[in-house]
């Protein structure tokens, strides 16, 4: 079950309220409330901008309207400049992962990033998909040379809910 599964003791299903306060909460979600202007808003990101052993960074995707801040989607991410370290990374988390979601259904895709308009950018892919349709991503982004954004490598728990949302509006 993917909500046995943790990123620095966050996981799906948990409340934010466990992690930060409701005014934290608050302020990260109107900081990004722009961020999906192509969405119908449902669902909106929380950073945590304090490094852990692990992540540079952690987001958390909460529904906007939900007082109890119930968490659909967990993500730590790394910065790696080296797209091959990068890769190499990715590569060893998903054998990780695929020793311990032996059940899990594992997709590798490639394609080029939607939020670069020169079409530069690309998107290396790992996925684990579970029979309810949750997810586990390991993915390296290859950033274009007009794109400020640094490569780096994110790792993503997702519930089935958040990934259909996130399909009407994007590649996913």
């Amino acid at each position: 079950d993917i909500s046995d599964f943790q990123i620095e003791g966050m996981s799906i299903g948990d409340s934010l309220l466990d992690y930060l306060s409701e005014e934290k909460i608050l302020k990260e979600l109107e900081l990004g409330k722009d961020e999906y202007a192509w969405t119908d808003k449902k669902f909106g990101d929380v950073y945590i901008y304090e490094e852990t052993e692990t992540y540079q960074y952690l987001s958390a995707s909460i529904k906007r309207k939900d007082k109890k801040y119930i968490i659909y989607a967990v993500r730590g991410l790394i910065d790696i400049e080296d797209i091959n370290v990068c890769l190499k990374k990715r590569n060893k988390i998903s054998d990780d992962f695929e020793n311990i979601f032996i059940n899990a259904k594992k997709s590798e895709k490639k394609f080029k990033s939607s939020s670069d308009p020169t079409g530069e950018s690309l998107v290396h892919a790992i996925y684990f998909i579970f029979d309810s349709g949750d997810e586990i991503e390991v993915t390296c982004y290859e950033f274009g040379k007009t794109m400020t954004s640094p490569n780096g490598l994110d790792v993503i728990l997702a519930t089935k809910e958040h990934i259909d949302w996130l399909k009407k509006f994007s590649k996913y």
